[in-house]
């Protein structure tokens, strides 16, 4: 069976950058590992900084696979689950997991970290998760409620990841980068990026200046029982082929477009997108029917 991080990274590689190969002599690009999946940053160097840059985002990544990580016994996520409570938790995990309650809200619980209870056990039937109403966050602790509950934070973690890489960049004065971890994080620009399904097929393309891009594609992959690699908190099926979504973040990007994948499209359309910080969806049917909500 493949690790949950392996599906994610298949599933999420439907999205090409374009435009990016114009020799330009103070472009920079670092290419690594980050949460299991390639990670690429373009930046341009400004002060004879680039081996810097290169350490301080190698130090980024390594500090957040400390807090994010299932494959990291010691890692904070890890921890909490473990236990079942944690004391004092990193802001970075109070941060990513208030997020997502916001996201869980908006979705009527599409998106739900506590699926990761039904990754564990393994089983052939579609189990409905625990519940991400029974976890408590605080600045000063967080608790699941109920024993056995477990998170994962994989369907969100990269977009949130590749964000703490964009301000590491514009804090260290390079506003204008492109972070691909999966999922896009765009400073200045634009960067022309196209839209690809889980066959390999551009659907769309985007100019991205400022804001996040992910997608999720239920079918790329799935999991040992043979259903799709994004797993619908009460025991449903996917509904889109390839769903992608440009946000403000990538986090928001990221989160919401694991649970769109879930949603009817009537769900989709009561979606408030400017207050979710969303500012377009593309939509793709079984039928590779292509639709663009703005």
């Amino acid at each position: 069976m493949m690790q949950r991080r392996t599906v994610l990274k298949l599933g999420t590689a439907a999205i090409g950058a374009l435009a990016l190969a114009q020799y330009e002599p103070s472009r920079r690009v670092w290419t690594g590992k980050g949460f299991g999946a390639d990670l690429s940053v373009i930046f341009y160097e400004n002060n004879n900084d680039t081996a810097q840059t290169f350490a301080a985002i190698e130090r980024e990544v390594e500090r957040l696979e400390d807090v994010f990580s299932l494959f990291r016994p010691a890692s904070a996520l890890s921890r909490l689950n473990r236990n079942g409570v944690m004391q004092n938790p990193p802001e970075e995990l109070v941060e990513l997991l208030q997020l997502s309650k916001l996201i869980w809200t908006a979705t009527g619980g599409l998106f739900d970290p506590t699926v990761q209870t039904v990754w564990s056990a393994e089983g052939h039937a579609l189990n409905p998760a625990m519940g991400f109403e029974q976890v408590e966050i605080g600045h000063d602790f967080i608790q699941l409620a109920e024993a056995g509950a477990a998170l994962t934070l994989n369907g969100i973690a990269q977009g949130y990841a590749s964000d703490r890489l964009a301000r590491l960049l514009r804090r260290r004065g390079h506003a204008e980068h492109l972070i691909n971890l999966g999922e896009f994080a765009a400073g200045d620009g634009p960067w022309r990026l196209a839209i690809e399904n889980d066959d390999a097929q551009r659907v769309a393309h985007t100019d991205l200046e400022n804001l996040g891009l992910a997608t999720s594609s239920p079918g790329a992959m799935t999991r040992a029982n043979g259903q799709a690699h994004i797993v619908h908190p009460f025991g449903k099926t996917p509904i889109w082929k390839t769903v992608t979504v440009e946000a403000r973040s990538s986090a928001i990007a990221d989160g919401f477009s694991t649970a769109v994948a879930l949603m009817p499209k009537q769900q989709i359309d009561r979606l408030s997108l400017r207050s979710l910080g969303i500012t377009t969806i593309w939509l793709e049917d079984q039928n590779g029917v292509v639709e663009k909500i703005t």
